[in-house]
């Protein structure tokens, strides 16, 4: 049986996530069950919800009106999360 709206909500309120990303995240289950993937490879939970809830959603969106199925692979979003984290790790050494 999935996991209730409720409890998912706690779940990734638990994760330090935005009100605004978890009320979202936790009512879409293919979307839930993907976030849930992709934290689950090793993505920042954060840096997860930002992409999939803005530029994946947006990307799937202009997809969608062009009636074109969009398939981004969990692993390549955990890649590009993990090249991103790296990148800002080096953009934040150099402000010191």
């Amino acid at each position: 049986m999935p996991e209730l709206p409720s409890a998912l909500r706690k779940r990734y309120l638990d994760l330090k996530l935005p009100v605004a990303d978890v009320l979202i995240l936790a009512e879409d289950v293919p979307v839930s069950c993907y976030f849930d993937a992709v934290v689950g490879s090793g993505a920042s939970p954060k840096l997860a919800a930002n992409w999939i809830l803005g530029d994946l959603m947006a990307f799937t969106k202009v997809l969608t009106s062009l009636c074109i199925r969009s398939t981004v692979l969990i692993s390549d979003i955990t890649v590009l999360g993990q090249w991103l984290e790296e990148g800002h790790r080096k953009v934040a050494d150099r402000c010191r």
